[in-house]
């Protein structure tokens, strides 16, 4: 029977490095990942860690991180907007092939203007959507 089992070096390596790291907000990691999309983040349940910042700029400061935090809660929304709005064109194009695999073609109209309708919209989303300044 083991009693115990060693935390491989890698793992106690990276777990020992979190103090030295930055630890964010919620907010300020949303804003964060707004900003620098490739900035490398570590999660460890609710806490999000910049534990090596390796982007060629400094690292941004709260107040920054403060100042993006609008627009990058308007891309999260847009984000899911859209993923709705794609759900329902996916449904709409089951809906339309059903249709015309059953020769109602009239429906098959109409739900094809209900899609493009959606897809409208869908345009409309991306238009107003901020652009991450990175």
């Amino acid at each position: 029977m083991i009693d115990y089992i060693p935390t491989p070096e890698p793992v106690r390596e990276v777990y020992s490095t979190l103090p030295e790291g930055r630890a964010l907000t919620p907010e300020q990691a949303q804003a964060l990942r707004w900003l620098y999309p490739g900035a490398a983040l570590l999660q460890v349940g609710e806490v999000v860690y910049v534990t090596a910042w390796t982007l060629p700029i400094p690292q941004p400061t709260d107040a920054e991180l403060e100042a993006a935090l609008p627009a990058a809660q308007a891309h999260a929304a847009d984000r899911v907007e859209m993923d709705e709005i794609g759900a329902e064109l996916f449904e709409r194009y089951t809906l339309h092939a059903r249709a015309l695999a059953l020769g109602k073609v009239s429906t098959a109209k109409e739900i094809e203007e209900e899609a493009t309708s959606l897809l409208a919209y869908q345009q409309e989303i991306r238009d107003r959507a901020p652009t991450s300044p990175s």
